[in-house]
């Protein structure tokens, strides 16, 4: 599959390992660009292996041969034939960094990329090459390289004008203190939350995962027994998960989660939905289109 945007010199393609064979044959596939392998290793976690080359299917073809981990590729090329070495080269070191940053996946390079020296000129050229790239892969729903801190602000800063409220989930008694926002499809656990992390008979096996997980990624300071503070936004695929990882606790998240007026999550979402329905769609000058001037004829 081919991605591009319109006035863009740039290309990408996404390619199945499996149809990598019938890939040779695309205009622009065999000539210089950045690449990145995703898959996932025996533990089912994601994994990316970022690179570069002058001839990106012969490249590819050669991973297909010897690493195991990816089964899609996805690159960027130029259609004018714009990058050379030190464009590949940039793109690599800084697509890397992006990805190391956002901590999406794991990486299975073995070693860090090295930036090369650039004029001014060049390395802009390559800065907005690789924003049109990251752009197409966000479109796809590959947001590997996007921060939960870039995903907010994106969300904050929405031409809609509306985000999400801030919720909170609090316990007194347990020490737990914690602030939350609903994105897209995603619950953040946002950076400072008190958590209580005693376990009891019915706590989920899930909840004793995360902890390990991310108390082995940094992500925690213990604070002594069982209380833990989070050091970083964290990602929930759920609010009833990121309740259940705060409480250490079966969690409805829709009930746990409130806001700061004292509704639940779910009141919150129920009255928006109400909002919503109960527009006149035929009247709601929000939702009637603005006559153009071959209307008004």
């Amino acid at each position: 599959m081919c991605i591009e945007l319109s006035n863009w010199s740039g290309l990408g393609f996404r390619i199945p390992r499996a149809q990598l064979p019938g890939a040779s044959n695309l205009d622009y596939v065999n000539t210089p660009g950045v690449y990145i392998l995703l898959g996932s290793n025996e533990d089912d976690e994601p994994m990316a292996y970022v690179g570069k080359s002058e001839a990106i299917w012969r490249r590819l073809d050669y991973h297909a041969r010897n690493k195991d981990f990816w089964n899609e590729a996805i690159a960027f090329v130029s259609k004018d034939g714009h990058l050379n070495a030190g464009h590949i080269g940039w793109l690599e070191s800084t697509a890397f960094q992006l990805v190391a940053s956002a901590r999406k996946v794991k990486l299975e390079n073995s070693s860090v990329p090295g930036e090369p020296r650039l004029s001014i000129a060049v390395r802009d050229a390559s800065a907005e090459f690789l924003y049109n790239a990251v752009f197409l892969l966000s479109a796809m729903g590959k947001n590997f390289m996007e921060s939960t801190e870039d995903a907010i602000e994106s969300q904050l800063n929405s031409t809609s004008g509306e985000k999400s409220p801030d919720l909170v989930l609090i316990d007194p008694k347990r020490r737990i203190d914690a602030k939350g926002v609903q994105l897209n499809n995603l619950f953040i656990l946002l950076k400072g939350a008190y958590i209580h992390a005693r376990g009891v008979d019915s706590t989920p096996k899930n909840a004793q995962i995360l902890l390990d997980l991310h108390k082995a990624n940094g992500m925690l300071e213990h604070l002594g027994n069982d209380h833990y503070r989070t050091l970083e936004d964290l990602e929930f695929s759920s609010p009833s998960q990121a309740g259940m990882f705060v409480t250490f606790r079966s969690t409805n998240g829709r009930d746990a989660w409130k806001l700061q007026d004292g509704r639940t999550l779910k009141e919150y979402q129920n009255g928006e939905l109400e909002r919503v329905e109960g527009r006149n769609l035929f009247s709601d000058p929000e939702l009637l289109d603005t006559p153009s001037a071959s209307d008004e004829d």
